[in-house]
């Protein structure tokens, strides 16, 4: 069932393995069934949607949203270890848990056998004011503090397999599965397992029950149809005004547009005539007149970007004097993580931008257009940080810059003569520690060519992670480094494979002698 040795010992009896713990495929793949015909459709609903969704005298099952991390929860009685979860098709997995030891006992004391139970993993308390969400959660799975182990709870959702009966055609009919949850975990909240909260209520009750479960801290509610396999989740939207501070443009279904907006926050008392805190690239929300459109907007705007951004493409985020104001929904906000990175802020004189460092700042999460605010002059406090972060910040404290110096991790050099002039193309690739308040990969780009107008053209970009780095080499590889150039030290530079469309010359057939 699960490979012991994969798990590492954090503190008294439980134990944590990130991942490919499990190993009965039959389980993993009944777990992996489970969440693309159950978990990956419920469908994610507005608050303005409830009246059209759900008729005043309808019933439904609401429940509270846990914000945590969504597990399987395996228990067969006798067997070592008794209990554990897991996560699918990944294999992660906890053991030791004093969450799952009261579960266990809960199961044994009504003679269960065997069980296969979905449940979320989250921690109950708050932290400086806010609810423990997944972050959290991950962060005290790695922790070696005994404390943290305590923390955790499960909520108890569903029933799969019960000592030998497969329960998942029971999503037409959850009122039996919701009886039978409450038998093999209880109701009590206050317990370390229990059945998730709520209870069955009309649809006029809905909007109600929602305003006290967010208003008490809670995540959202899931709403379930006791009638037929419909489950909505259903969550406060947030909405942000933003400025818009740059775009990236490219091809979509034929046209040429707007492809997202970099969006930003003030802090109104900065020292300088304004400083911004990048908030979000956004690319959903609008249809295709309103990419075509957003690009007339802005392409008149373009002023010199004060760094090389890029988007996940590689397409390069274009700068514009800020005088567009948004409105930005999102489902929640994640609190800022001090241990990151952080984001960039940048100042601006009412003539150009420059980039004044990195600081840490809450982030949407998965932020859409929602509108333009026409209303809306840009000014420090049309587009206040205090939006987001909930308290005013006269100035952002910069993380500090004494950076340790960029490990050099990959070079190489390509030459080629074109028309009589060395062309050059060169890539360095540098790593710093993600903790030293700065992007931890910068990727420099130099492209050399002694008989062009401007001979000399350098590219820097960034990347938090190394898959990006990757990704951006690669691209500028592919679109840099053509057919004839070699690498300074010999080697050849790769040839583009033959597309489909050209296959291979056959070899002709030498003529038969008489």
């Amino acid at each position: 069932m699960i490979d012991l040795t994969r798990l590492t010992q954090k503190s008294g009896d439980y134990a944590f393995a990130p991942r490919a713990a499990v190993t009965d495929r039959v389980l993993l793949e009944v777990a992996e069934q489970y969440e693309v015909e159950v978990s990956n459709r419920f469908i994610a609903i507005k608050p303005t949607e409830l009246p059209s969704r759900y008729s005043p005298d309808s019933r439904v099952l609401a429940t509270t949203k846990y914000d945590g991390e969504g597990v399987f929860v395996y228990y067969e009685a006798g067997r070592t270890p008794e209990i554990f979860t897991f996560n699918a098709p990944s294999g992660r997995s906890r053991v030791g848990l004093p969450c799952l030891k009261e579960l266990a006992g809960n199961l044994k004391a009504r003679g269960t056998k065997k069980a296969l139970l979905r449940a979320e993993l989250y921690i109950r308390e708050t932290v400086d004011g806010r609810r423990c969400a997944s972050g959290d959660v991950t962060r005290a799975s790695y922790s070696t503090d005994p404390a943290d182990a305590g923390r955790f709870r499960l909520a108890m959702l569903d029933v799969i397999m019960l000592d030998g009966r497969d329960l998942r055609a029971q999503q037409s009919a959850f009122a039996t599965t919701w009886k039978l949850l409450e038998e093999l975990a209880g109701t009590n909240a206050q317990k370390l397992a229990h059945r998730a909260e709520g209870g069955e209520v009309s649809g006029a009750d809905l909007p109600q029950v929602f305003d006290e479960k967010t208003g008490g801290g809670s995540e959202g509610l899931v709403i379930r149809r006791l009638d037929r396999p419909e489950v909505c989740k259903l969550k406060p939207r947030r909405t942000i005004d933003a400025a818009v501070v740059g775009f990236v443009e490219g091809e979509f279904e034929g046209n040429y547009g707007m492809m997202s907006l970099l969006t930003a926050l003030a802090y109104p008392g900065a020292n300088k005539a304004m400083q911004l805190q990048s908030l979000a690239r956004v690319g959903s929300g609008f249809n295709d007149q309103d990419r075509v459109d957003w690009l007339g907007r802005l392409s008149t705007l373009r002023v010199d970007p004060p760094l090389a951004m890029s988007d996940s493409d590689g397409r390069p985020v274009r700068f514009v004097k800020p005088g567009f104001v948004v409105e930005l929904e999102a489902e929640d906000v994640m609190p800022a993580d001090e241990e990151a990175s952080g984001q960039q802020v940048f100042g601006w004189d009412n003539k150009r931008w420059s980039f004044d460092g990195l600081a840490a700042c809450p982030r949407l999460l998965f932020p859409t257009f929602h509108r333009l605010r026409a209303d809306k002059e840009f000014t420090a406090q049309s587009v206040r940080l205090a939006q987001l972060t909930g308290r005013e910040m006269a100035t952002p404290e910069l993380i500090s810059r004494n950076m340790p110096v960029l490990e050099v991790v990959r070079r190489e050099v390509y030459t080629k003569e074109i028309k009589g002039a060395l062309a050059v193309r060169k890539l360095v690739v540098g790593r710093r520690p993600a903790t030293a308040g700065a992007f931890p990969y910068v990727v420099f780009w130099t492209d050399f060519s002694a008989g062009r107008k401007t001979p000399l053209e350098v590219t820097t970009l960034y990347a938090h992670t190394e898959g990006r780095a990757e990704a951006l080499v690669k691209k500028l590889l592919e679109e840099n480094v053509t057919k004839g150039f070699e690498r300074a030290d010999g080697v050849k530079a790769a040839a583009p494979e033959p597309s489909a469309e050209a296959p291979a010359e056959k070899p002709k057939r030498k003529k038969k002698t008489e």
